[in-house]
């Protein structure tokens, strides 16, 4: 694998390869034009001072001897030395060439080895978008279905406190109306917890580009159903304010308003009361208002995509896959939020 460089290598692209090369060649031929350009004033100065002693010598014959061989000599030098520069030049070109071809192989293999360190990083990315979709999914159905639940506890403990105070019974009847407060204030707590992952999963699947976006594992008609939360709330209060006009049974509640009701967003049973419809009711339509929104990006989302191919299906199957054994709870669900709406008592 080639070490990332200090600063990131420039492409070598043909043009500039091409460019690179003919600097080069300009470079090289300056290079052996100025060696040759000495090379000739030393020949023309050593063929100068050859005539001036030609000129000078008593011996005619010899100083014309002498001044050939010099000329001579010079001559050999100039073509030797042109020669070798001429050498010099093509290894010089070699030698670049080979330089700039080494290093557009570098800038290749280090484009190829990003790419690929990308494309890993992308598939994990899309991997773990795809696992917490799945856990999304998961958790927001183990929260419809402890809905539920509380639902039905909720509407036992009314249903057992509307008993306590055909009976009279004081303190009972309390407790069931404690009970009942607590049970709607943890549906209440659980309600905002599917709303902020609604909208997490909704960004989750604007970043999935492995085929088509799961559905939501909370459709919008099972959404509905938790309306008859407010119900409850709201029966709860009819309930506290029938029992208030009862002198006995208003003195009991004096003594135990101030009860802490150990679940977030109330700190007394006088506050719960006076405040838990209307918080159930706003925190039910922030979950409707939620998911319709993902219901909506999901449909915009695979409506744009036409075509999958085989692995993007592979990984959808593997998705749905993992929802299937969440169906039969959600039913369940579905089934006890039915009952507690048509009045009846769930099936077992």
């Amino acid at each position: 694998m080639i070490a990332k460089p200090q600063t990131a290598p420039q492409g070598v692209s043909t043009s500039q390869f091409e460019r690179d090369l003919d600097q080069a060649v300009r470079s090289a031929r300056a290079a052996r034009a100025a060696r040759l350009r000495k090379t000739h004033r030393v020949a023309a100065g050593i063929t100068a001072v050859s005539i001036v002693f030609a000129f000078n010598t008593r011996d005619s014959i010899d100083g014309l001897v002498v001044f050939g061989w010099v000329v001579l000599i010079s001559l050999a030098v100039i073509v030797l030395d042109h020669l070798a520069s001429s050498s010099d030049l093509k290894r010089a070109v070699r030698t670049t060439e080979a330089d700039l071809r080494r290093r557009q192989r570098d800038q290749e293999r280090y484009e190829q080895e990003e790419q690929d360190r990308e494309h890993r990083r992308r598939r994990q990315e899309q991997e773990a978008c795809r696992d917490r979709i799945i856990a999304l999914n998961i958790e927001s159905v183990t929260l419809f279905e402890s809905l539920a639940i509380q639902l039905e506890g909720a509407e036992r403990q009314l249903d057992r406190a509307e008993q306590e105070f055909t009976n009279h019974a004081f303190a009972p009847f309390w407790d069931a109306i404690e009970e009942a407060a607590g049970a709607l204030a943890r549906f209440d707590e659980r309600v905002r917890q599917i709303t902020a992952k609604s909208s997490h999963y909704m960004q989750l699947i604007q970043k999935y580009s492995e085929g088509p976006a799961p559905e939501y594992s909370l459709p919008p008609d099972s959404i509905a159903r938790l309306r008859v939360g407010t119900v409850l709330a709201e029966r709860m209060r009819s309930v506290v304010r029938n029992a208030q006009r009862d002198f006995q049974f208003a003195m009991i509640y004096e003594q135990r308003k101030t009860n802490q009701i150990l679940v977030a967003g109330f700190t007394s049973l006088a506050q719960a009361l006076d405040r838990m419809t209307d918080q159930v009711t706003s925190s039910i339509y922030d979950v409707t208002e939620a998911v319709r929104a993902t219901t909506a990006e999901l449909t915009a989302i695979n409506s744009q995509v036409a075509h999958t191919g085989d692995a993007m299906k592979a990984a959808h199957s593997e998705i749905l896959d993992a929802f299937a054994g969440q169906a039969t709870r959600h039913d369940k669900a579905i089934a006890i939020l039915d009952n507690i709406q048509r009045g009846r008592s769930p099936i077992l």
